[in-house]
């Protein structure tokens, strides 16, 4: 998987910090999948529906969880949704959206992967 979507960094990072069954590193991955999915859903519902509080929280959310397993192109696209969001605006929104559901996929199929080889 290319660097452009995710440093590898943050999970060897977890795996140094777990013990040797990967468990720990298998329920942070766990975490994010289940949690994540919801969170661009609820991303593109507030684009939707114009509602920029909405869009703020949950884009601040998803940008957290992206950063800390070393999703920093995902995390970046967060941030400027969470910043439209902030200023009360999704007007602009749908491209960085869009940017992000690529970012979001390749993060998730990554994730998969490693998953797999736990």
């Amino acid at each position: 998987m290319s660097a452009e979507f995710f440093d590898y960094r943050m999970l060897e990072m977890y795996r140094e910090i777990s013990d040797e069954s990967g468990d720990a590193v298998r329920e942070i991955i766990l975490s994010y999948l289940e949690d994540a999915p919801l969170r661009v859903l609820r991303i593109q519902q507030a684009i939707a529906q114009q509602n920029a509080s909405e869009l703020n929280e949950e884009a601040h959310a998803l940008k957290s969880s992206s950063g800390n397993l070393g999703a920093f192109k995902l995390q970046d696209l967060c941030h400027t949704l969470e910043a439209m969001g902030r200023d009360g605006t999704t007007a602009q929104a749908l491209p960085a959206f869009e940017a992000l559901q690529t970012s979001f996929s390749q993060v998730k199929a990554l994730l998969e992967d490693e998953l797999a080889a736990l």
